[in-house]
């Protein structure tokens, strides 16, 4: 279901049960819902579902414990982030959740994930 909600404009809420866990990266683009969203990481239930605005220069994330997933395409193109952990509750990240993250030095993977989409690091030149 990637695209389950896209364009709904009058989709003004959303409660998302606790057993999803996973959730498409074009899912809410153009709702209500989304739009209002403030800036910075956008949570669906459990799901870290993607970073909205412009990420500030140098900045270094660190996932709320409980979440499930990183959404496909989550952080793409946040060129400014350097540094990203995440937390045990995190079982699986989406493909290209990471693609372009080009000043991405440092990121902490827990055991705990199985699953890593395709391409979820593409473009990440500064990772070692």
């Amino acid at each position: 279901m990637l695209n389950v909600f896209e364009d709904c404009s009058s989709l003004t809420s959303i409660t998302i049960p606790e057993s999803v866990t996973s959730i498409g990266n074009s899912a809410f683009y153009g709702t209500a819902w989304y739009d209002n969203q403030p800036d910075g990481i956008v949570y669906v239930g459990k799901v870290l579902y993607k970073y909205k605005g412009t990420m500030p220069a140098n900045t270094s994330i660190e996932i709320k414990e409980g979440t499930v997933s990183i959404s496909p395409y989550a952080f793409e193109d946040c060129s400014s982030l350097t540094s990203i952990t995440i937390p045990e509750s995190v079982t699986s990240i989406g493909y290209d959740a990471f693609k372009g993250c080009s000043s991405l030095t440092s990121i902490t993977i827990p055991e705990s994930v199985t699953s890593i989409g395709s391409s979820a690091f593409y473009g990440c030149s500064s990772l070692r």
